[in-house]
């Protein structure tokens, strides 16, 4: 193990040339990228009645489906951004509520603050021979290797959505036209050998 594969988050003093110490080695979680994406959204949504105001719109997320390929240095993501509106109807004092689940997705390139250790790729062999007893008839033999490559792992720390509201009335029915720009920080993890 090189100098470049070490965590600088768990070196400790190198050992002294007389020492009769053995280095020792642990695996554990490494942070290989802390980073952020956005992306910005425009949705149109017709309330059945007309409104008198919309008194809040809260949002919440739920965990995010990802695939990463630390091969291609690309993050794959989706997940659903999910909106409570809560407003008034015109000639009623009652407060009602609009859900609202809008799809998103997203492709990063992602840009390592400590070098991943990248996934072994399955092998496999062919090799072809003759048995005496089978008189020349070749029979071939294959090998093949399968790596379990553990996958890193993504958290996001954070989100921030920052919304922007506009409302038309028709003769029957409200629109409601919203800008959405969220902005989601994240993390990823990867397993590796570290150096104690």
């Amino acid at each position: 193990m090189n100098d470049q594969t070490r965590n600088n988050n768990h070196s400790h003093e190198p050992l002294s040339p007389n020492s009769n110490s053995v280095p020792r080695y642990t695996r554990g979680p490494v942070e290989i990228v802390h980073s952020k994406f956005d992306f910005t959204i425009n949705k149109t949504i017709k309330i059945s009645e007309r409104t008198n105001k919309i008194l809040d719109i809260n949002w919440t997320t739920n965990p995010p489906e990802y695939q990463i390929n630390l091969v291609a240095n690309r993050l794959w993501i989706s997940g659903k951004l999910h909106a409570e509106i809560t407003y008034t109807k015109l000639n009623n004092s009652n407060i009602h509520l609009e859900n609202l689940m809008i799809p998103w997705k997203k492709t990063c390139t992602l840009q390592y603050t400590y070098p991943p250790m990248v996934p072994l790729s399955n092998e496999k062999t062919q090799y072809d021979f003759v048995n005496q007893d089978q008189q020349g008839t070749p029979s071939t033999h294959f090998e093949q290797t399968i790596y379990q490559n553990e996958a890193p792992l993504l958290e996001i720390v954070s989100t921030n959505i920052i919304t922007t509201k506009n409302v038309k009335d028709d003769e029957t029915n409200t629109v409601l036209l919203l800008d959405i720009y969220c902005e989601k920080q994240f993390r990823i993890w990867q397993n590796q050998i570290i150096k104690l």
